[in-house]
């Protein structure tokens, strides 16, 4: 073995040098079984000489003469006057600053869904943070407030106190605006920092709205709102956007009965009321619906001409008791009805606080006919409900040839779903309305 020689300090680091490499080389040298390469994982530690808020803020260098002739000394701050440093995912650096607000959804998991406001989101800002950017003709804002006046069109979404973010395009030509917010528990700002209101079942709410001026006179506008119930439980996030899924305290159970009530949509005039021919129950059997020999029991209703009839306040109430009710994944029913029906449905599972059963309506008959001359099969399936959404578009025309017209027209439709806790996808069906309005 060569012999080194080594001088002073030097030569001690350059022995240790060599006695630890050897080392190294010696336990490399044992046999053994494959293992990952550790030292590639391992993080490599920088050794900083000064506070990096002292060169950031001050350009102070350490090994610098300092000489406060002709630049006055500055004082220390607090280095955290400016916030706290914030960083990506993959650790780069983006700004300074303090969270002021966050909502975040993670899936699956329970209390996924979390809403945070600091206490500077009330001081400082008064509830209302606004972001704003233009160049040229193109301008963007986005609003995040506790009372937002917010009004998409009259027909759609139009609230004084919208609590929520709304984001606002526009330009010369076009213009859009996105609404989200978490309706359920949205949390106030206050002068403190708000606990975190995390929940696993919730209620979104999203809305967006764009329109086109098409030459001097003509905006043509497309509104979409939506509004369902979801919870973080499931690891199906998307699959219930529009439609949406069934909480926890929904599906916590199964259909065990199904109560149908008919009523006059119109009691105030004491007749034509809603008049019940027939009624069938249809349970699946694989993906087809069959009819399924169950017999309701009926409850009021004033027997006319083979018939059932509810003036005024009269009510006609069909109860259905589900057999095998684990099995069940979709049920429906047909009803043979006339005149100014008005259909509500209930069960086990659609109940307040205090367990009372609450009837929702799923149809109603178009105006006032006490004739009969609109009898018809309604067809339906039951489920709780889940989502609301709105498709709407709309026409407006200025100071064409001296007119002025405004139009809307818009489709809604009220999903809802067949709980059973035995599943975990659930049917789904809609109940569709339109209205149409000219001016």
């Amino acid at each position: 073995m060569m012999p080194i020689r080594c001088r002073g300090a030097w030569g001690l680091v350059l022995l240790f040098t060599c006695l630890s490499t050897s080392t190294g080389d010696a336990q490399r040298s044992v046999p053994s079984s494959p293992e990952p390469v550790v030292e590639a994982l391992d993080p490599t530690l920088m050794k900083w000489y000064q506070r990096q808020e002292l060169y950031y803020q001050y350009r102070w260098s350490w090994w610098k003469y300092s000489n406060y002739a002709r630049e006055p000394y500055k004082r220390y701050v607090d280095v955290g006057l400016e916030g706290t440093r914030w960083y990506d995912l993959y650790g780069k650096y983006l700004t300074k600053g303090w969270k002021i607000y966050e909502w975040t959804q993670e899936v699956p998991t329970s209390f996924g869904s979390n809403i945070f406001k600091s206490g500077r989101y009330a001081n400082w800002f008064n509830n209302v943070v606004i972001g704003r950017t233009s160049q040229g003709q193109y301008n963007l804002a986005v609003t995040l407030g506790d009372e937002i006046r917010t009004t998409l069109t009259p027909m759609t979404f139009s609230k004084p106190a919208f609590n929520g973010i709304q984001a606002d395009f526009r330009s010369d030509k076009y213009a859009l605006t996105f609404l989200s917010s978490r309706v359920n528990f949205p949390t106030r700002g206050q002068n403190v920092d708000v606990p975190e209101t995390r929940m696993t079942d919730f209620n979104n709410l999203f809305g967006f709205r764009g329109t086109v001026q098409v030459g001097d006179f003509v905006n043509l506008g497309a509104t979409y709102v939506n509004s369902h119930f979801s919870r973080t439980s499931t690891d199906l996030p998307l699959s219930g956007f529009q439609e949406g899924q069934l909480t926890s305290v929904q599906n916590q159970d199964v259909i065990r009965w199904i109560a149908i009530r008919i009523t006059d949509d119109s009691p105030e005039d004491g007749e034509g009321g809603g008049v019940l021919f027939s009624e069938q129950i249809f349970i699946n059997r694989g993906n087809a619906m069959e009819p399924a020999a169950i017999e309701p029991r009926i409850e009021g209703g004033l027997p006319v001409r083979g018939a059932l009839a509810a003036d005024g306040v009269e009510a006609i109430t069909l109860t259905y008791v589900i057999p095998d009710p684990e099995l069940k994944r979709k049920i429906g029913f047909e009803l043979v009805l006339a005149n100014d029906y008005r259909v509500e449905t209930t069960s086990n599972l659609q109940t307040n606080a205090l367990g009372e059963p609450v009837f929702l309506p799923v149809v109603r008959a178009a105006g006032n006919v006490d004739d009969g001359s609109n009898q018809r099969v309604v067809k339906f399936d039951y489920g709780l409900p889940t989502g609301n959404e709105i498709i709407g578009f709309t026409l407006e025309v200025h100071d064409l040839m001296g007119f002025t017209v405004w139009g809307e027209f818009d489709i809604n439709n009220r999903w809802r779903r067949f709980p059973n806790i035995n599943f975990e996808r659930h049917a789904h069906a809609a109940t569709r309305s339109e209205a149409l309005f000219l001016a």
